[in-house]
C-alpha cells in the first residue's frame, strides 16, 4: 500500500514537472514567435526608412515587443533559477526595448545579462548593443567605454559595427578627425563585408563635406561600394557628389550630374529639386540662357510648390544683382512668395520684394527733387536710406558703397554728411567685406579729421 501511494506522488509529480516544462516552452515559443513578427515588421519599416534614429516603431509593433517583454519576464518570475532559460529571455527582453527606443531600459537589461550570465552565447551581441544604447540615450563618454571590449578585438562578430560607432561617438565629442581615422580604419580592414565598407565610404564622406575637403568628400561618395547601399543613401550620395563639384566651382560637370540624378527612374520624387539645382549652377557657370529654360520649367511643371518658390526667387536675384532690373526683379520676387509663401524663399522674396519697392520710392523721390527746388536735406536723408537699403535688406554690398561714395564726393564742405558717409564706409570695409586693412585706413581718417567728434571715438 505504501508502495503504491509512493509511486502515485511520484507520477503526480512528475506530472506538474511536464506541465512546468510546457509553461515555459509556451512562453518561450510565444516570445521568440512574436520576436520574429516585429523583427519582420522592423526590417520592413527599415527598409523605405533606413535610418534608426529618425524611425521609430509603428503601434502593432510596438505591441509585439510589449508581448515579447511580458511572456520573457513570466519566465524570468517561474524559473529564476535557470539560467539558460533566464538568460534567453533576458536578452530578447533587453533587444525589445532597444527597438522600441527605450533606452536606458534596455541598458538595465543588458547589464543584467552581463552581470549573471556572462559565459552565455549572446554576450558578444550584449557588448556591443549596450555601448550603442548608452550612445543613444546622451552618455557618450560611457559608451566609449562599454565600446572598448567591441573595438579592442578584431575577431568580435561586431567589430566593424563598433569602429562605426566609435566614429558617431567621437563626432559627437566634436572631434571629426577622430571620426574620420576610426572609419578609416574599417576600410584600411580587408576582411569587412563590402556592405560594411559602402557604408564607411558613405559617413566618411559626409564628415569630409562637413570639413568643406570637397575632393575626399567626392572620392567616397563615388566608391563602387556605394552601390550596395540602400536607394536613399545612394541617391544622398549622388547629390552630395554633384554639389561637391559645384562647391568646386566645376558648375558645368556638376549640371550634368543633376541631369543624370533627373533621369534616374529611382529618384523620380527629387525631379523638381533636380531641376532647380540645374538651373542654379547654370546660372553660377554663366549660361544664363539655359539656366531660364530650366528654371521656367520648373515654375510650369511644379505650380505653387517650394520648388517653384525657389525657382522663381532665383530669378528674381539674378535680375535684382546681374542686370541691375529691379522692376523685374520685384515680378519673380512677387511670383515667388505667391506660390509658396510659408516656404524659405516666400517669405525672403517677400522681403526683397518690399525693400526693392522702396528703394524705387526713394530713387524716384530724389529724382522729383532734381527736377525740381531741391531739398538737400530730404535728398540726401534718400540717399543714406537708400545705402542702408542696398545693405542690410538686398545684400548688395558694393551698391551700398558706391551709394556712399556718391555722397561724399557729392558733400565735400559738408562736415557732417561726409563724416557719417565715411565711417558708415569703413564699418562695411570692416563688418560686411572683412578687408581690415581698408576699413583702418578709414577708421583713422575720421579720427584724423574730425578728433573732438563721436564718430571719432567710434572709429
Amino acid at each position: 500500500m505504501f508502495r503504491i501511494r509512493y509511486i502515485a506522488l511520484a507520477l503526480v509529480a512528475l506530472v506538474f514537472e511536464g506541465c512546468t516544462c510546457c509553461a515555459y516552452l509556451n512562453h518561450m515559443f510565444n516570445a521568440e514567435r512574436l520576436y520574429d513578427e516585429a523583427t519582420e515588421m522592423r526590417t520592413a519599416r527599415l527598409d523605405s526608412i533606413p535610418d534608426e534614429t529618425e524611425s521609430l516603431p509603428g503601434s502593432e509593433e510596438r505591441m509585439k515587443y510589449d508581448k515579447v517583454i511580458e511572456k520573457g519576464s513570466r519566465v524570468l518570475e517561474r524559473f529564476p533559477k535557470n539560467k539558460k532559460r533566464t538568460a534567453e529571455a533576458v536578452f530578447l527582453i533587453g533587444e525589445s526595448f532597444r527597438h522600441k527606443g527605450e533606452w536606458a531600459k534596455a541598458i538595465t537589461k543588458y547589464d543584467e545579462y552581463e552581470r549573471y550570465f556572462a559565459d552565455y552565447d549572446s554576450m558578444r551581441a550584449v557588448e556591443y548593443q549596450r555601448a550603442y544604447c548608452l550612445y543613444r540615450n546622451n552618455e557618450f563618454n560611457i559608451s566609449r567605454f562599454a565600446l572598448e571590449p567591441v573595438i579592442s578585438d578584431k575577431a568580435h562578430p561586431y567589430y566593424f559595427q563598433g569602429l562605426n560607432l566609435l566614429s558617431l561617438l567621437d563626432e559627437k565629442s566634436e572631434f571629426p578627425d577622430q571620426a574620420i581615422a576610426a572609419l578609416e580604419a574599417v576600410l584600411a580592414d580587408t576582411s569587412g563585408t563590402p556592405f560594411m565598407r559602402g557604408k564607411a565610404h558613405f559617413r566618411l564622406a559626409g564628415l569630409y563635406f562637413k570639413k568643406e575637403n570637397w575632393d575626399k568628400a567626392r572620392e567616397h561618395y563615388k566608391a563602387k561600394e556605394i552601390d550596395l547601399l540602400n536607394v536613399r543613401e545612394r541617391q544622398t550620395a549622388g547629390e552630395q557628389a554633384a554639389e561637391c563639384l559645384a562647391n568646386k566651382k566645376e558648375y558645368l560637370k556638376a549640371a550634368d550630374e543633376f541631369k543624370a540624378l533627373y533621369k534616374n527612374p529611382e529618384y523620380e520624387n527629387r525631379q523638381a529639386f533636380y531641376l532647380v539645382r540645374i538651373g542654379e549652377v547654370m546660372l553660377a557657370a554663366e549660361r544664363n540662357a539655359d539656366a531660364f529654360i530650366v528654371l521656367q520649367k520648373v515654375n510650369s511643371d511644379y505650380p505653387r510648390t517650394e520648388f517653384a518658390s525657389r525657382s522663381y526667387y532665383n530669378l528674381g536675384n539674378y535680375e535684382q544683382t546681374k542686370t541691375m532690373n529691379y522692376e523685374q526683379a520685384i515680378v519673380y520676387y512677387d511670383s515667388s512668395f505667391i506660390s509658396r509663401t510659408i516656404s524659405e524663399y516666400g517669405r525672403k522674396s517677400r522681403d526683397l520684394r518690399d525693400a526693392l519697392k522702396r528703394l524705387l520710392a526713394l530713387r524716384s523721390k530724389n529724382d522729383e527733387e532734381r527736377d525740381s527746388i531741391p531739398n538737400v536735406k530730404n535728398f540726401f536723408a534718400n540717399e543714406f536710406q537708400i545705402a542702408e537699403l542696398f545693405l542690410f535688406k538686398l545684400s548688395e554690398v558694393d551698391s551700398a558703397v558706391k551709394r556712399l561714395d556718391a555722397i561724399i564726393e557729392a558733400n565735400p564742405d559738408d562736415t557732417a554728411r561726409v563724416m557719417r558717409a565715411t565711417y558708415a564706409r569703413a564699418f562695411i570695409y570692416d563688418e560686411f567685406k572683412g578687408d581690415e586693412d581698408k576699413a583702418e585706413e578709414l577708421y583713422k581718417e575720421i579720427i584724423e579729421k574730425y578728433p573732438n567728434t563721436e564718430y571719432a571715438k567710434q572709429a
